[in-house]
C-alpha cells in the first residue's frame, strides 16, 4: 500500500515559521532603522558645517555673528538670559533680505538651496527661547514646519518683515527630525562672564521627557543636562538629533554638535 502523501503544514509548524519570520523582520527592521538613523545624523552635521561656513561668510562681511540674545550679566549668571537659544538671529543673519529693516548680512542669503522643507515657523516666543527650546513631554517646541504654498515666500521682503522677533511667529532652520537647530553666540561676551557660567553650569532636569518621549530607546534617556557654554570663543550649533529632545550637547545624548564631546 502506498504511503498517503502530506498534504498541508501543522497549525504548530505554521506557527513556527511565522515566529521566526516577525524575528528575521524585527532584526532587518533594526538594521534599517540604525542605518537610516547613521545616514540622518551624517546629513545633521553636514548641516551644521554648511550653516558653520555661512556664519564665517557672514562675519567676513559684518565683522560680528549674528546675535539677537542679551549678553550674560555677570550677576545674574543663573538666569535664563545667559543661555538663550538665539535660533531667530541665526535665520535673520544668514537667511533674511540683506536690508536694515531685515537684518540680514551684507551678502545674504548665505545658506543658497537650503531645502525650503527644512525651515520653521517657532511660536514659542521669548520664554521658549530663555529655556533654550525646550522639547515639551508631548513632543512639541512651539515650531512647525512651513506650510508648503510659503516655500517661495522666504525669499520676499515682506515675508521676512512679518515673521521678524516682534511677530507671532519667526523662521528658523530645522534638521533632518524636523526640530530647530539651536545657535549660542560666545564670542563676543566678556570673559568673565563666561568663566563664571562654565563654573557653574545651568542644571535642567529631562526626566519626564525624557522618559515619555525618547524615540530611539536604544540607551538609557538623560535625565539632567548641564547646559554650559560651548566653544565659548565662537558660536555653538547643535541639533536635538534622533530623539528629539534637546539634552544641550550632553555626553551620552544623541545630540549632533559643532563641538567634540567626551564621553
Amino acid at each position: 500500500m502506498a504511503r498517503r502523501t502530506r498534504a498541508a503544514f501543522t497549525l504548530i509548524e505554521l506557527l513556527v515559521v511565522a515566529a521566526i519570520v516577525a524575528v528575521l523582520a524585527s532584526l532587518l527592521l533594526a538594521g534599517l532603522r540604525a542605518v537610516i538613523g547613521k545616514s540622518e545624523r551624517a546629513v545633521a552635521k553636514s548641516m551644521i558645517q554648511r550653516i558653520e561656513t555661512a556664519l564665517a561668510n557672514y562675519y567676513n562681511d559684518e565683522g560680528r555673528y549674528p546675535r539677537l540674545a542679551p549678553r550674560p550679566a555677570g550677576a545674574l549668571l543663573g538666569d535664563a538670559d545667559a543661555y538663550r537659544d538665539d535660533c531667530v538671529a541665526l535665520w535673520i543673519g544668514l537667511m533674511n533680505k540683506a536690508t536694515r529693516e531685515a537684518g540680514g548680512g551684507a551678502d545674504a542669503p548665505y545658506l543658497e538651496g537650503w531645502d525650503r522643507t527644512l525651515i520653521g515657523l517657532y511660536a514659542g516666543g521669548s520664554a521658549g527661547l530663555d529655556a533654550g527650546m525646550p522639547t515639551q513631554p508631548d513632543g512639541t517646541n512651539h515650531t512647525t514646519q512651513l506650510p508648503a504654498a510659503n516655500a517661495l515666500d522666504v525669499g520676499l521682503l515682506p515675508f521676512q518683515l512679518a515673521h521678524l522677533p516682534s511677530a507671532p511667529t519667526q523662521l528658523v532652520l530645522l534638521d533632518p527630525w524636523g526640530n530647530p537647530f539651536h545657535y549660542r553666540e560666545w564670542a563676543s561676551v566678556r570673559d568673565s562672564a563666561k568663566e563664571a557660567a562654565l563654573a557653574a553650569p545651568v542644571a535642567r532636569s529631562l526626566a519626564g521627557i525624557s522618559l515619555a518621549l525618547d524615540r530611539e530607546g536604544q540607551q538609557p534617556p538623560v535625565l539632567t543636562a548641564f547646559d554650559a557654554p560651548r566653544r565659548p570663543t565662537l558660536i555653538a550649533i547643535w541639533s536635538n538629533g534622533p530623539n528629539g529632545i534637546n539634552e544641550y550637547g550632553h555626553p551620552d545624548s544623541d545630540d549632533v554638535t559643532n563641538w567634540s564631546v567626551s564621553r
